[in-house]
């Protein structure tokens, strides 16, 4: 794979996977640009996947086109997906890298059941979970990873008038992101 040129990949900075965007990763961050080559003012991309499932492809192929064929000296982009190589997290940015981690490195936890233990909701019985009301910034602006603490529910008890059911408890309950047993990108 030959040197992708700065202004290609300075043109794709500000196209994002649905998936990242709110998190201000670009697809170039996420090493998803493979290749990019112009003949006679037609440009070539060649981008990775992170999954062949993606539900938002489409989409990340229309944008990546529609942003080269902006540049003042492409007339028509063409993108494809390449299929022989796998995407893998080393092609993170470190920026990317650092805004998706949300789990310690696997090395830094020595007792990873101990690790996990804590870090599973408890469950609870014979109460009604009433949603969680943001209790900062980052939870405000859709964070999941953010700290939660409980807060008094601000309908109090009785009944939800949503669902019907019995809020039995005037707080809400801390939520903790679930743990996989891999690591977290």
């Amino acid at each position: 794979m030959d040197e992708i040129p700065q202004r290609f990949l300075s043109a794709l900075s500000d196209v994002f996977d649905p998936c990242c965007r709110e998190k201000g990763i670009s697809v170039v961050d996420m090493g998803l640009v493979h290749a990019v080559s112009v003949t006679d003012r037609h440009a070539h991309v060649q981008l990775l996947l992170t999954s062949g499932w993606c539900p938002f492809a489409v989409q990340v192929i229309t944008d990546v086109r529609d942003r080269m064929e902006l540049l003042p000296d492409i007339d028509s982009a063409q993108v494809e997906v390449v299929w022989d190589t796998a995407w893998t997290t080393d092609r993170l940015s470190d920026s990317a890298r650092g805004k998706l981690r949300f789990l310690p490195d696997p090395v830094a936890v020595s007792d990873r059941s101990g690790y996990i233990a804590a870090h599973q909701p408890s469950e609870r019985r014979g109460t009604t979970m009433t949603p969680l009301v943001p209790t900062s910034a980052g939870q405000a602006a859709g964070n999941p990873h953010e700290p939660r603490a409980c807060q008094p529910h601000p309908r109090g008890t009785g009944r939800d008038p949503a669902t019907g059911t019995r809020r039995t408890e005037r707080h809400q309950h801390i939520v903790t992101p679930r743990v996989n047993s891999g690591e977290a990108v």
